[in-house]
């Protein structure tokens, strides 16, 4: 088992006061990998979060070319709820889903997400889904896997 040690507060600042040292902070390297270890990809000066996006986008953008879909754009965002200040008055913030694409295709408006099978299994993805679906039934949620 561990040892405890007893000391007084002015002990400890001085020990927390000789530790620091005048050196600045090094940076925080920038992250090498994803969450999920999906590597950034690029396509018409876009920036996507993965390969599989990056090609998903690249087929709608052909169906566009073609036709069979318009008004095709990234990144939507959508407001799910609204930032509101609670009971001890302390702010909210709102709660937004960002669509991977959003097309009209024929009649129908469709908000897409690219997902892998593990990221569409997520909570947090799951309650946005279902918190989308719920305040944009208009529209058609599709999910491509």
């Amino acid at each position: 088992m561990g040892q405890f040690v007893s000391m007084t507060a002015a002990e400890f600042r001085a020990l927390m006061t000789k530790n620091q040292t005048s050196e600045p902070k090094k940076p925080i390297p920038e992250q090498k990998t994803s969450k999920y270890r999906a590597e950034k990809a690029k396509a018409d000066g876009k920036v996507f979060d993965s390969t599989k996006e990056r090609n998903r986008y690249l087929e709608l953008k052909k169906w566009q070319e073609e036709g069979k879909i318009s008004n095709l754009e990234c990144q939507k965002q959508f407001m799910l709820q609204e930032g509101f200040r609670d009971r001890e008055g302390n702010w909210q913030r709102p709660i937004t889903y960002i669509a991977d694409f959003c097309y009209n295709e024929g009649k129908e408006y469709v908000v897409e997400d690219v997902k892998s099978k593990m990221t569409k299994q997520l909570p947090v993805f799951r309650i946005k889904k279902k918190l989308f679906l719920k305040r944009y039934p208009q529209f058609v949620f599709k999910e491509a896997v």
